[in-house]
């Protein structure tokens, strides 16, 4: 081979824009290195969006705002009253059904039932009462309740899919309304319990128009 033959230095640095260089690589072209920028502009755009989202959901989930109306004690109250006179109702028919009124097991079961429903009026709506929160943001909607066993749920809005209102026979006496949000979540529906009417509706109009500003999958 002669000297005229050898690729040089120049020859490799003066290649084409398709013309592969010492190394197989291809440098890329002004548009390439263009596209590429603006698709890492816009992964970037994309991470700070969801992480300021996250930001904002996570401060929610520390303190959220939203109480029951100061009525659901006595609406739970009487909630519980009734349900534990039904109860009693069912266990005395039993015993008269049984003619078990002198039967010491029985009546034994009977003050026990009368003991627990006292203490499960007296404490539970109070109870109730101060661990119930809720919040509604551009972002999510945040649900806390129960009171021995506690669940705390939230919810992205982008997942929302309806939302109902409730309002039984005591819920009208009191003027409370239930509102529900179902979302795309195996784990089903959130409910906002024991709202004031007004409150409530206008938790439903909120709900309605974030959804709307919102286009998620809620599938």
């Amino acid at each position: 081979m002669t000297a005229d033959s050898q690729p040089t230095a120049e020859t490799a640095v003066g290649a084409g824009p398709h013309e592969p260089v010492p190394g197989g690589v291809v440098p890329p072209s002004g548009r390439a290195r263009g596209s590429v920028a603006a698709k890492a502009g816009n992964g970037l755009r994309s991470q700070l969006q969801r992480a300021d989202a996250t930001g904002r959901i996570a401060l929610l989930v520390r303190e959220p705002n939203g109480r029951p109306s100061t009525r659901a004690i006595a609406f739970w109250t009487w909630n519980a009253i009734i349900g534990w006179v039904v109860f009693l109702c069912l266990q005395l028919l039993w015993m008269l059904i049984a003619d078990a009124w002198t039967n010491s097991l029985h009546l034994a079961g009977l003050a026990i039932t009368v003991l627990v429903a006292i203490v499960h009026v007296s404490i539970m709506p109070r109870w109730r009462y101060r661990v119930h929160r809720w919040e509604i943001t551009d972002d999510a909607v945040f649900v806390r309740s129960g009171w021995l066993t506690q669940e705390t749920r939230v919810a992205p809005i982008a997942r929302l899919q309806t939302v109902d209102s409730r309002r039984g026979f005591l819920h009208r006496i009191y003027g409370l309304t239930t509102v529900t949000v179902t979302t795309a979540s195996s784990a089903g529906a959130l409910s906002i319990h024991a709202l004031d009417d007004a409150v409530a509706r206008e938790v439903v109009a909120r709900l309605a128009a974030v959804a709307q500003q919102t286009k998620g999958d809620a599938t």
